[in-house]
């Protein structure tokens, strides 16, 4: 059984929605309408707490309450998820995506958040607790290098 997927980046962030909750893409402004054309364009980045897109250059319309007319930045395409690998999200990460991230999958080795199309017309809010990094105060003189897949 097949779960196909509408692939996206937005503000440098790579997500993922089930294709049955999108209703159309089109590009901003193109000689083709959205069927919604009422809605204000809403850019993703800002709505799920990054920074204003700068190339916004197409339009997901959303089937979710209140539908959602989203600015990102590109779309990869549509792909069954159903034989991807879908990894758990980290315990410090749940908290600050939960509202609107329902898992993760990877597409050609690359990590893309699975929204929630019932909840993500909501975003994440000001409030979110978002986690923190804390940087040190000085470089240390040795490290430990990982390395995986060949990338350092």
């Amino acid at each position: 059984m097949s779960r196909l997927c509408v692939f996206f980046e937005a503000g440098g962030v790579r997500y993922a929605v089930e294709a049955l909750s999108v209703l159309e893409v089109a590009r901003p402004g193109g000689a083709k309408e959205l069927s919604a054309a009422h809605l204000d364009a809403v850019d993703l980045s800002v709505l799920l707490g990054g920074s204003p897109q700068a190339q916004a250059s197409t339009l997901l319309l959303m089937d979710t309450n209140p539908s959602l007319a989203a600015k990102v930045t590109a779309v990869a395409g549509v792909y069954d998820a159903q034989p991807l690998e879908q990894p758990h999200l980290a315990r410090r990460l749940a908290p600050w995506l939960s509202p609107v991230v329902r898992g993760a999958i990877v597409l050609e080795r690359r990590l893309h958040f699975e929204l929630d199309p019932s909840t993500v017309q909501r975003g994440l809010g000001a409030q979110a607790a978002r986690p923190s990094v804390v940087a040190p105060a000085a470089t240390p003189a040795q490290a430990l290098v990982f390395e995986s897949g060949g990338q350092s």
